[in-house]
Formats: C-alpha cells, structure tokens, sequence
C-alpha cells in the first residue's frame, strides 16, 4: 500500500524556482509511488493549469484565498482544511 501526503505548497503556479520546486517534489513522490493530494491555491488556475495538475498524477484541492481577516475568525479556514483532510485521509 501507497504511502499518501497532503502537499500545501506556498506557491504552485507560475515560472519561478518555488513553483518549479513545488512541481519537482510532486514529481519525485509520484516516482517513489506516493500518492499526493495537493491543496493550493485557486487564484489563476486555467484550463492550462487543470492540465498540468492531471499530468503531475495528483488530486487537486482548492484552497481560499488568504484574508486578514482569517486570524480573527478561522472556522471557516480550519473547516475546509479539515473537510480535505478527511477527504483525502493522509498518512
């Protein structure tokens, strides 16, 4: 059986090195037979990027967008990280 991680990258869209860090590592669990989920960030996803999930042989999670306001009232936040991880069910 497969490990399984939840990978939250600070960055994962785009061309510079902590995007191209965060596609690398992806790469290297699938070679080692790991399945990942990854829970990113929605802001510019394209039809492009949907793609290039699919080809990286993962799951994908939407992620909200960060609010200031987060650090005042985290329910909402907490209750969809949660709702992935349950989800998803990680080791």
């Amino acid at each position: 059986m497969s490990k399984r991680i939840l990978f939250i990258p600070d960055s994962l869209w785009g061309d510079k090195s902590g995007h191209r860090s965060s596609e690398y590592l992806i790469k290297a669990f699938d070679m080692m037979g790991v399945e990942v989920a990854v829970y990113a960030s929605y802001e510019n996803y394209t039809k492009e990027r949907r793609n290039k999930i699919k080809s990286l042989n993962c799951i994908y999670y939407k992620q909200s967008e960060y609010n200031y306001k987060q650090h005042l009232n985290d329910k909402k936040i907490k209750k969809e990280f949660l709702k992935v991880v349950e989800d998803f069910l990680p080791d």
